[in-house]
Formats: structure tokens, sequence, C-alpha cells
């Protein structure tokens, strides 16, 4: 392609017209190796989100950490996708994203459930202990 063309998709051109019937001409250079212009950098960002909450969704204590990451990288694959950015990378964040965000979903009811059974079946059997304590136990006359 010849540099002395226009590209019409890289100039853009836009005109403000004051209450003085002033117009003023800008013209707008959309260069799509500007990283940050076009949202490669929201992409990476959600690539590297969605790993991070892949690979900590696999323990409990890191589940909230998971979701959290996982979230974030979802919102930066939509921002790049509105931005304009289509590539693998973001397709990639958001699909790893997606999958550490249901796996810590998963994963934090299951240990909330379970501490939840847990503790009611220990609340049980420590009442029931303590009832079978103060029959046996305790002395009306000891006062």
């Amino acid at each position: 392609m010849d540099n002395n063309n226009l590209d019409y998709e890289k100039y853009k051109i836009s005109y403000n017209v004051d209450a003085d019937s002033r117009v003023d001409e800008k013209i707008i250079i959309n260069d799509n190796t500007n990283s940050i212009s076009n949202g490669h950098g929201y992409a990476v960002a959600s690539l590297v989100l969605g790993i991070i909450s892949l690979v900590s969704c696999l323990s409990v204590i890191l589940a909230i950490v998971s979701f959290i990451t996982g979230m974030i990288g979802i919102v930066c694959a939509n921002h790049s996708s509105k931005i304009g950015f289509k590539g693998g990378i973001k397709t990639g964040g958001l699909v790893c994203s997606i999958i550490g965000t249901v796996l810590s979903t998963i994963i934090i009811v299951f240990a909330l459930s379970l501490y939840a059974c847990v503790n009611k079946s220990y609340n049980q059997s420590y009442e029931k202990e303590k009832t079978t304590y103060e029959f046996y136990y305790e002395d009306p006359f000891y006062r």
C-alpha cells in the first residue's frame, strides 16, 4: 500500500461548530500499533488474570482471590472487545476467567456447606454431651 494514500479506517475527521459559526477541524489518527488505543493491553490483562484465577481456584483458601481475579478478567476482556480488539488473547483470557470464576464459586459454595454441616454436627454433639454431663454430674444439694 502506498504511504501517500490515506486509509479511511486510520484517519477520522471531526468538526466542531461553535456558537459563532466557527468550524474547528480535527484529524484524529487511529494508529493500530498503539496497544493502549486498540485494547491489546486489556486483552493481556484479561489473560493474566484468567490464568491467575485458574491456578488459585485449586485452593480453598485462595478461592475468593480466584473469584475476584476472574471477575476482573471478564471485565477486562469485555472492555477490550468494546474498544475493538479482535484476537485470541482476549478470547483466551475470557475463557480462563469464566472457568476460574465458575470453579471458584463451586469451591466456595462447597466449603461453606461443608463448614455448616460440620459446625451443626459439632454443636449437636456438644449439646448432647452437655445435657448428659448435667444430668449425671449435677448435684442439686451442692451449693
